[in-house]
């Protein structure tokens, strides 16, 4: 394998940095779209919520889960990075003050901000807790593409236009090293060597210390790579997407690729448990384990196709956006089941139910909806005691600390 290391930086006070920023006030969150609870809501079981063009703004884009334990997205088309409250149900539309801004990235700065890419103007933002938006203007001709929180407390982006890896800092300072190849770096990832890994347009994975120290190594594949994350084995994954492969390379350089079964990897995301990677891939969503290799293809949300970026919700939950069909879709990981699904019971005769949810934070509950039928009571962890006190119907409704249910017909002759 050939490595290229290379050093070169300039350094750029830009005009956003601190006299020269543009700022907007917080006054652009006035925007307020109300929108349905994500919940399980029946016996489904529902793996799938959906959002169409009518209950998400703009054509979402970019997405990331906010410090705040909120879901942030862009709106490319309505030119705004907007919150989505989860306690709430609402979402907040905070205005990008420049035209035509085109984010194409979010990440969470170590100041617990959203910070964004806007490719076209050339300008890095920063959305504050309080709603004030600034932006801070890059190098002329300057294009920033994707962004990463660094472990350095300082913010670090991939300029495509020229050819770079970029690091600002919270006051608006820019430093820019360029790749030596000269091809643009692509999607970033902080690996677990505390450096900097990123895709580029070439068949090249680049690392970057936070010092400005870039290496290269080259892959097997064809042309680019595409889709980039630090793994729970410690080691970064990154897609080549024409290639139909997953590669994963070590701290230290080594390349293994893993071919993808005719899929084209797009976006990458880590699980968060052992082993397990998320992709977005020609047919939706699938789940990829990093040991055992095995692809799962799990889709889309029924009517809502398309693949985009995406990210791990702070329920847990995957979220991502489709963004040429302007819909939103969340992949609801840990699913609450009850068993049996319906009772048929005579008076005075009792039954058990068996609930489960993966990860519950909260014991779940369960409620009759008619205590003249049947009554409900715990016997046991997350197990529930049925008792038919009378004739007639009604149902026993399972539920978690974040709404979702699984409502039980029960029968009594």
């Amino acid at each position: 394998m050939r490595a290229w290391i290379f050093l070169l930086a300039f350094v750029v006070t830009a005009s956003g940095c601190v006299s020269g920023a543009t700022t907007h006030p917080g006054a652009t969150g006035a925007g307020v779209i109300p929108r349905p609870k994500i919940v399980q809501g029946g016996p489904g079981p529902a793996q799938w919520v959906a959002f169409g063009p009518s209950q998400v703004p703009g054509d979402p884009f970019a997405i990331v889960s906010g410090a705040d334990n909120n879901i942030w997205f862009s709106e490319n088309v309505g030119n705004a990075v907007d919150r989505l409250a989860m306690r709430t149900n609402r979402v907040t539309r905070f205005a990008i003050p420049t035209k035509n801004a085109d984010v194409s990235a979010l990440a969470v700065g170590p100041d617990k901000d959203i910070w964004f890419t806007e490719p076209g103007p050339g300008k890095i933002g920063t959305l504050q807790t309080d709603g004030t938006i600034i932006e801070y203007s890059l190098p002329t001709g300057a294009s920033p593409f994707d962004i990463k929180s660094g472990p350095d407390g300082n913010l670090w982006f991939t300029d495509e236009a020229r050819a770079a890896i970029g690091r600002i800092t919270t006051t608006g300072s820019v430093t820019e090293f360029t790749t030596p190849s000269g091809n643009p770096p692509q999607q970033l990832t902080v690996g677990s060597d505390g450096n900097l890994w990123f895709t580029e347009g070439s068949p090249l994975i680049g690392r970057a210390t936070t010092s400005g120290v870039i290496t290269e190594f080259r892959t097997h594949a064809t042309t680019e790579t595409s889709g980039i994350t630090l793994a729970s084995d410690g080691n970064v994954w990154f897609g080549e997407f024409f290639d139909h492969r997953l590669g994963r390379i070590t701290p230290s350089g080594t390349v293994t690729e893993f071919y993808a079964h005719g899929r084209h990897p797009e976006a990458l995301a880590n699980g968060g448990s052992r082993f397990e990677l998320f992709v977005m891939v020609d047919e939706g969503l699938a789940r990829y384990n990093i040991q055992s290799h095995k692809f799962t293809v799990l889709g889309n949300a029924p009517n809502f196709p398309g693949v985009g970026p995406l990210t791990i919700g702070p329920d847990g939950n995957v979220w991502f956006t489709q963004p040429e069909f302007g819909t939103m879709s969340v992949f609801v990981r840990n699913v609450l089941t009850v068993t049996p699904t319906s009772l048929a019971l005579s008076v005075g005769q009792s039954s058990t139910l068996i609930a489960s949810e993966p990860t519950a934070s909260a014991p779940l509950l369960a409620k009759s909806s008619n205590v003249a039928v049947a009554t409900v009571a715990p016997a046991g962890s997350d197990t529930f005691t049925v008792t038919a006190t009378g004739a007639g119907s009604c149902n026993v409704t399972v539920s978690d600390h974040k709404g979702n249910s699984f409502p039980v017909p029960v029968t009594v002759q």
